[in-house]
Formats: structure tokens, sequence, C-alpha cells
């Protein structure tokens, strides 16, 4: 089985709050669980990041399900590469709010909405952040 993650920024639609966001975490979960993709969410003023980890067709098949939702307007696929093992073999979906991450990374506040290198800053936190909380 070929692997591979896919790592993305896009922008909410909408404000999102908790009332909003638990029940795209609930449907993300069981989605992921099903479709056999782990990975890592953050959300940061109004934009998201992601890192999807899995077999390729699900994966592809997720990004394109996500790209047609209304809730994101703006979506960029930052990297997709193949793996040899997961990052997160143990999280169907890991969520971090800006609030945890500026705890250990303050310099990064707001990085999702520039959509250049500092994006890609915060993901390869987040995967380091992932090592560290496995």
């Amino acid at each position: 089985m070929d692997l591979i993650d896919l790592t993305y920024v896009s922008k909410a639609s909408y404000e999102v709050d908790a009332l909003i966001l638990l029940p795209i975490l609930k449907d993300s979960l069981r989605w992921n669980y099903d479709h056999q993709i782990t990975g890592v969410l953050y959300y940061d003023n109004g934009y998201f990041g992601q890192i999807l980890e899995g077999p390729e067709k699900q994966i592809i098949e997720t990004f394109e399900k996500i790209s047609r939702d209304p809730k994101h307007s703006v979506k960029r696929i930052l990297e997709k590469r193949k793996i040899e093992k997961r990052m997160f073999p143990n999280w169907s979906m890991q969520f971090f709010g800006a609030d945890e991450i500026l705890k250990m990374i303050p310099i990064l506040h707001g990085s999702l909405s520039t959509y250049d290198t500092q994006s890609t800053q915060i993901l390869d936190a987040m995967r380091t952040i992932g090592k560290i909380t496995i």
C-alpha cells in the first residue's frame, strides 16, 4: 500500500467557534477512521492547516471532499509526498488550536494566513509536536 501525506492550508468561509468546530472534528474523526487516514489539524484565526496521511487513493478522495466543502473558501496544497510510515499512526484526527501551538512557538501567530514559508513552518512544528506527544 502506497502511503502519502498531504499538507494544506485553507481559509474558513465564515467565523469558526467551538460550536462549529466540534461537529467538524467529530465528522473528520469518523471519516478518517473509516478511510485509514491519520493526521493533525491546526486552526488559527480563520485558517486551517492540516496534515493528512494514509493510502494515496483515500488521501486524494479526502482532499477532493474538503475542496468541495463550502466551509473552506481558499485551499492550497503546500506539500504532497510519499512516505515510508505514518508520523501520526494513532491519531485519526488530532486537533491543535492556536493557543496550544503558540505557547510553544509564539512567533508563528497568524502564519497560516500568509500562505508562504511560515505556513510550512507551522505545519513542520505540528509534525515536531506530534513526535513529542505520541
